[in-house]
């Protein structure tokens, strides 16, 4: 009586395939030859992708807007790169970005103490240099040097640990965001103090007197000049 009236309200129960045709035609011979190709599906063939993006096939690419020298021959107004080149900026570019916008993160919820002066937007400039450069050559800049020192070969754990004052920093927790420092691949740092990277770096100049095989990049911000006892001509 109870199930005939729960068969009643919730109506006629669907006839289950295995008691229909269904079931019958499925155990027929030419059944299994037609599901044969269902079953291969599971199991493609790897594809052959072709990375064009890894491909080390030369480019020339000319520059829209060429650039001018003072006192020195300008670069020619042609560059020649590679695809995979241009990927191995285009990474290094990302995780800097990702980084610092992590780092702006960590500062406003006051994991970050003190100062935390961020380099995103201005990748490109550290990156492309960094591709010009080897680790015989040195690197000196002012307090945006997060960048600089992962383009040096830095790691990211060990800048986050100096960002957030941890021992396993870079400097040992000691220096903070603006004193990164990478003695052993040429970065020596990272200075607080507007300008007091062109002395330091003007002392890197008898490397070169020596026939020393190297270059000693000082990197100044333009706001600098008009305080600071540097020259420009």
């Amino acid at each position: 009586m109870g199930s005939s009236l729960f068969t009643r309200f919730m109506g006629a129960r669907p006839k289950s395939p295995t008691n229909s045709s269904f079931m019958k035609s499925s155990l027929m011979p030419g059944t299994f030859t037609m599901m044969k190709p269902c079953l291969m599906i599971n199991k493609p063939p790897t594809p052959t992708i072709t990375n064009h993006y890894c491909s080390s096939t030369p480019l020339r690419i000319e520059l829209s807007n060429p650039s001018k020298g003072h006192k020195v021959v300008p670069p020619p107004p042609v560059v020649e790169t590679t695809p995979q080149e241009l990927m191995g900026l285009f990474k290094d570019m990302s995780l800097m970005r990702r980084v610092e916008l992590v780092a702006d993160q960590l500062y406003k919820s006051k994991l970050i103490r003190g100062f935390c002066h961020l380099y995103d937007g201005q990748e490109a400039i550290c990156a492309g240099m960094e591709s010009c450069l080897t680790r015989k050559d040195n690197i000196i800049t002012g307090y945006r040097d997060h960048c600089f020192y992962l383009a040096r070969g830095g790691s990211v754990e060990k800048a986050f640990a100096e960002l957030m004052g941890r021992r396993d920093g870079c400097t040992s927790g000691k220096g903070g965001s603006m004193h990164f420092y990478y003695k052993e691949n040429g970065f020596y740092g990272g200075h607080g103090i507007v300008g007091a990277q062109v002395p330091l770096g003007a002392g890197g100049a008898p490397k070169l007197y020596l026939k020393i095989p190297g270059f000693f990049a000082n990197l100044v911000n333009h706001g600098y000049h008009l305080r600071k006892p540097i020259y420009v001509d």
